[in-house]
């Protein structure tokens, strides 16, 4: 075996250089086929493979294989048997903690050893076994040192009869755990031999990988990405000394080092650095670094508000986040709950759409998934029992979508926790969805559909004792295990990737944008380890916060020196406001530009380059251009969307004109809308029953809330939720209140000649053209002693607490808010109420002693006809389609407000007002 070193030196891109260095050797023939090449992160490995065939123009080329450093053991020592999949190797931990007994030193207290919530120790033990595995480490060996005192002896002897049990489940399963079929080839010397390794900017490797390399036997040479004069700082396969690196200095620049206040600081300070380059650089000539992903947010929306590009992650969407994914936590939420909202969620992702849509042969135009919206809104249904009852169209179109969900998921609702029946599944959603290999955006949801496949597979191929007990925990086991996958995103042009610290350093980018230069994160720490604590990783030999200083001080020195342009960003707070200390490698730095850097730290944050959002195409300062859309002429309106046209006729448009309604995730509680609905439809079975005549408040109280009661039964059911059972009481107590209402209101005379009261195809509005029409329904009309000569009373229940006068909500002459009361005079004009002793108001329904009474508007003679005069002049502005005006009041929030432009603008005026 030999084993030599190469410098690549760093005075330009490191794999440049030995891309070069690989072709010179393979010759004319180009055969490098019998060469490993290591590089820290597979995407440098394609990074590499593109440079060797680019360098190669059009001569033979037989490229090595690539690998990352967690992968070279494994060529060098080859298969040691079946090994156990990561989704087998959860299960497998969860239940070697439920066999191993009494486990109080590990779990004191928990009894998470005997059944109780395994998940979250396994995945502690797996993550712990990895590493020290990979170090060559069994728990047994940890708990075998004699410099732990006696609680940490008994906590990993502990979890070493977890570890051998695990080992022991695996067997019996006919299974393997790669890192320990890795350790027991090592200790019996059974290696294979590869043609040559080469070690391609590795500064560091786990302990197996590098005895694993020293056994072998196989010709190995260290490319170092350093010059020869620094050799001594480095071991003979080409790693870092650490009792060298971990005290050097870095050589940063002052103008690179930034520091930023908080996350969207940073992404701001990242867009300026690029900036100032003044175009000199194409996207794909910068790179972004985020050692804190949690950065990566803000980065990709600054991304598109200052540069117009878009910024996305090297590694890839987590596979958690994919549509496959998203549905399979869908189900996972139905399997689990059973409640409505559940299944409406699920009915509502994209990928399920299009298979209901399939299966109930409609059409994106249908409002199936506004239907279950209204019906769980309207219903608030909690779990699902049996079949929807009968109610209006839109309630059977909701229960239509309930069958054909609740039949696509069949046996796994009867409890199967069968992981083929899960997989059949997720193909009938699918398999009617066409999309091509070639396509590089239907890439991330064939690769994760290809992934939940494979965890899915690997639990089908245990045994039946191994399965989780049902369909929800199996999904939950699937995406906790793969979750975190990456899955590859499609390539476009204007893509600024962003890196973890690993890879970045021998990327070939000439501009680095580093943002997260903070402790914790650059350099990592290991302090917080409650099982493995710092110390005791520096005792045992493994990654420890030194090591992770060292090595990130020589990656940063080669960012440096590799670089035309490096920008490093610490940031002050995280998004939440915590202080957050910059990394000590900001301050790796003789005396006089530590005390400079310090000052600046505590200093206000500096200035950048000005940014300027980018303007996409169709946007424009000032408000939106008018949408194009052809509707037909308005020719009617309701008594109530007066009022929306006098606050804004644009929001008019959007909403009465093109039917735009903005639908709210539906609430375990009833709306406003929906408790209003409640209490009008008690009043309008009081209206119509033969409690209508009585003046016995305790009679009419009786019928109210009798009614209630029904009415909830048919709503909500016999167990609705606290939140609604607090509703209905409220409903109850405002119901009193109206019984003593309508007790004294009879006795004084008044007798209900009309309830809910609704002229079909409406009315013509005096005045006004003869084809506009409108429309309305009036709650309740009644007559003094049963004759209206006596005097009539258009009445209007509110059930809100607001006990505001018509006056103060309509307004008057010339200053109108609203039109709904004037207006109800003309839907009752074929009544023939007496002008003179009409009277026009609310009946307020609070449950407020005394305040439920009938409020008149005092509006005279002059008040009407001018209301009259305002309602005709907007039904000519509607018919002629005059609606491009936001108003005094448009809307502020929410879509309607995105799409009309105006919340950019309340928010530009509160900066304004800061």
């Amino acid at each position: 075996m030999a084993v030599t070193r190469t410098f690549l030196g760093w005075d330009g891109p490191p794999l440049e250089r030995a891309c070069d260095l690989l072709l010179e050797r393979a010759g004319a023939g180009g055969d490098l086929s019998s060469l490993v090449v290591v590089t820290t992160a597979s995407r440098l490995g394609r990074v590499m493979l593109g440079m060797l065939v680019d360098r190669a123009a059009g001569r033979p080329l037989s490229p090595p294989m690539f690998v990352t450093i967690g992968e070279v053991a494994d060529v060098v020592l080859g298969e040691q048997g079946r090994v156990a999949g990561p989704v087998a190797r959860r299960l497998a931990w969860e239940r070697a903690l439920e066999q191993a007994g009494e486990l109080s030193a590990l779990l004191p207290g928990t009894g998470a050893g005997r059944g109780g919530d395994r998940r979250g120790v396994a995945a502690m033990l797996l993550r712990l076994h990895d590493e020290l595995i990979g170090e060559g480490i069994r728990f047994a060996d940890v708990a075998a040192r004699g410099e732990l005192d006696d609680v940490e002896a008994a906590r990993w002897a502990d979890a070493a009869r977890v570890q051998a049990r695990y080992e022991r489940e695996l067997t019996e399963a006919g299974l393997v755990d790669s890192g320990l079929s890795r350790l027991k080839a090592l200790e019996s010397g059974a290696v294979a031999k590869p043609g040559g390794i080469v070690l391609v900017g590795v500064p560091e490797l786990s302990g197996v990988a590098r005895r694993a390399l020293l056994l072998s036997g196989a010709d190995v040479e260290a490319m170092v990405a350093a010059p020869p004069g620094m050799a001594d700082l480095f071991d003979e396969l080409g790693m870092i000394r650490v009792e060298v690196w971990k005290g050097r200095e870095v050589p940063l620049r002052e103008e690179s080092v930034v520091f930023a206040e908080d996350y969207a600081a940073q992404a701001g300070f990242a867009f300026g650095a690029i900036a100032k380059l003044g175009g000199k650089y194409s996207v794909h000539d910068v790179v972004l670094g985020i050692p804190d992903a949690e950065v990566g947010p803000h980065l990709e929306r600054a991304a598109r508000r200052y540069g117009g590009v878009v910024a996305r992650s090297a590694a890839g969407e987590a596979l958690r986040s994919s549509a496959p994914a998203r549905l399979l936590a869908g189900i996972g939420r139905v399997l689990e709950k059973g409640t409505f909202a559940a299944y409406a969620a699920l009915a509502r992702h994209p990928d399920m759409e299009r298979y209901l849509l399939r299966q109930l042969g409609g059409n994106r135009e249908e409002r199936w998934l506004a239907a279950m919206d209204e019906y769980a809104t309207k219903r608030l249904p909690g779990r699902v029992e049996g079949e929807m009852g009968p109610g209006s169209s839109e309630d059977g179109q909701a229960a239509r979508v309930l069958r054909e969900v609740k039949r696509l998921l069949g046996s796994l609702l009867r409890g199967s926790a069968a992981p083929e029946n899960l997989l059949a599944v997720m193909r009938q959603v699918y398999m009617g969805n066409r999309v091509s290999r070639e396509d590089p955006d239907a890439a991330p949801t064939i690769q994760a559909c290809r992934e939940i496949q494979q965890g899915i597979s690997q639990v089908a191929a245990l045994p039946d004792s191994w399965r989780p007990g049902t369909g929800a925990a199996l999904i939950r086991t699937v995406l906790e295990v793969c979750g975190d996958k990456p899955l590859p995103m499609p390539s476009t042009a204007d893509v600024i990737e962003m890196l973890g610290w690993l890879e970045l350093p021998l990327d070939p980018t000439p501009v680095a944008i580093i943002t997260g230069v903070n402790d914790g994160s650059l350099p990592e720490s290991y302090r917080a380890d409650a099982m493995l604590p710092d110390g005791l990783r520096s005792r045992l030999g493994v990654p420890c916060s030194e090591r992770r200083l060292a090595r990130d001080t020589y990656l940063l020195t080669l960012v440096v020196k590799s670089r035309k342009h490096v920008t490093l960003i610490s940031g002050r707070r995280s998004s939440d406001g915590k202080p957050l200390a910059p990394s000590r490698l900001l301050f790796a730095a003789d005396a006089r530009t530590v005390v400079g850097r310090v000052r600046r730290l505590c200093e206000s944050t500096e200035s950048t380059a000005q940014l300027k959002a980018k303007e996409g195409p169709g946007v424009r300062a000032g408000w939106v251009e008018r949408p194009r859309v052809e509707v037909a002429a308005v020719t009617s309106m309701e008594v109530t969307a007066f009022k929306t046209f006098l606050d804004s006729p644009y929001r008019f448009y959007l909403e009465k004109v093109l039917g735009l309604k903005e639908v709210a995730r539906p609430e375990p509680e009833m709306d406003p809308m929906a408790f209003g609905d409640i209490v009008h439809k008690v009043m309008e079975q009081f209206a119509r029953g033969e409690a209508r005549d009585m003046a016995d408040a305790g009679r009419i109280r009786e019928f109210l809330l009798d009614h209630l009661e029904l009415l909830a039964t048919e709503r909500f059911g016999s167990s609705p939720a606290m939140a609604v059972r607090v509703q209905l009481e409220m409903a109850r107590m405002r119901l009193e209140e109206v019984a003593q209402w309508q007790a004294g209101w009879r006795a004084d005379g008044w007798v209900i000649l009309e309830k809910e009261w609704n002229p079909k195809g409406g009315v013509a509005l005096p005045g006004a053209d003869p084809s506009f029409r409108v429309r309305g329904q009036i709650d309740r009309i009644d007559v003094k002693e049963g004759d209206k000569a006596l005097g009539a009373a258009i009445i209007d229940f509110k059930t809100g607490e607001s006990a505001d006068s018509p006056i103060t909500t309509h307004g008057r002459r010339g200053k109108w808010k609203d039109l709904q009361l004037p207006l109800y005079r003309h839907l009752a004009a074929s009544l023939e109420l007496p002008p003179d002793r009409l009277s026009l108001g609310y009946v307020p329904v609070t449950s407020r002693p005394g305040q439920v009474g009938f409020k008149p508007g005092d509006w005279d003679e002059e008040d009407l006809a001018d209301a009259d005069a305002k309602a005709r002049e907007i039904a000519a502005r509607v018919m002629r389609g005059d609606f491009f005006d936001l108003g005094k009041r448009p809307p502020l929030e929410g879509t309607l407000a995105a799409i009309a432009g105006t919340a950019l603008a309340a928010a530009r005026k509160g900066e304004d007002d800061e």
